[in-house]
């Protein structure tokens, strides 16, 4: 898979260099297109100058061994305020803030959820629920899609 060849040639010198791989996303199809979105490690917010380091030292990799055929455009990028949680220790590193998710197969009655991460366990994601407060439990694999919700800092600042 394409994705899991970029990560490996590319993350020890990201990291190296002092950045996280949040996430890798391959579009194929009519405009190929290779996104990657890092955040420091030091925790300060993506500049561009950033993003044109991590695209060099991208580029540079990839002259040497390119995982994509023919030409396709590389964009590097921050993860943005509504930041997507992809791996299990992202969940546990944003535990306490409001996300918004979506899983594979309905948990009770939905599909869809906005609430706070209370814990993790396992593979086992606990979400307190926006609507009712109540307590869901939900399989790490039955996530489909999950962001840290943009409406945190509203909420944040009006407290």
């Amino acid at each position: 898979m394409i994705i899991d060849r970029v990560e490996n040639i590319i993350s020890e010198s990201v990291k190296a260099e002092g950045y996280n791989i949040v996430r890798i996303k391959y579009d194929g199809l009519k405009r190929k297109t290779l996104q990657i979105m890092i955040e420091r490690l030091d925790g300060e917010n993506i500049t561009i100058d950033d993003c044109e380091k991590v695209n060099r030292i991208v580029s540079t990799l990839f002259i040497v061994d390119d995982p994509i055929d023919g030409q396709y455009n590389l964009e590097i990028s921050s993860p943005g305020i509504d930041r997507p949680l992809v791996k299990i220790e992202d969940f546990k590193k944003f535990s306490g803030e409001r996300v918004r998710l979506k899983t594979k197969y309905k948990v009770g009655d939905t599909s869809k959820f906005r609430g706070v991460l209370k814990k993790v366990d396992g593979d086992k994601i606990t979400l307190e629920t926006e609507e009712k407060g109540d307590l869901i439990e939900i399989d790490f694999g039955n996530i489909l899609d999950a962001k840290l919700d943009v409406e945190r800092f509203l909420f944040n600042k009006a407290n």
